[in-house]
């Protein structure tokens, strides 16, 4: 049987974290210095069509509501490629999905 190992576990567990083995070392940098606009969380809130206007309405964090129409980039990244009365076309990286506005 190998014989016990000795040491300082802290120095152990800052070896671990420097090698990012589950990403808790770069995880906990990223959150201290705070996380860019793509990734903070945001939510649609709703839909607006008035004639021709359409615009999502698209809160982030504990900011105001903005409105977002056709061909923004919202929050994520993500294209507007068209607005529905209970949904959103959108394009990430070329690859196009729907979102639903209004969960049933």
């Amino acid at each position: 049987m190998p014989a016990l190992q000795t040491g300082d576990p802290a120095q152990w567990i800052a070896t671990i974290n420097q090698r990012k083995l589950w990403g808790g070392a770069a995880a906990a940098e990223q959150e201290a210095a705070g996380r860019p606009e793509a990734e903070k969380d945001w939510s649609l809130v709703g839909v607006v069509i008035k004639g021709g206007d359409r615009f999502v309405l698209v809160s982030v964090g504990d900011d105001a509501s903005k409105p977002y129409r056709i061909g923004d980039t919202l929050p994520n990244g993500a294209k507007i490629l068209d607005i529905e009365e209970d949904r959103l076309r959108i394009s990430t990286n070329a690859i196009h999905s729907v979102l639903e506005i209004y969960r049933k």
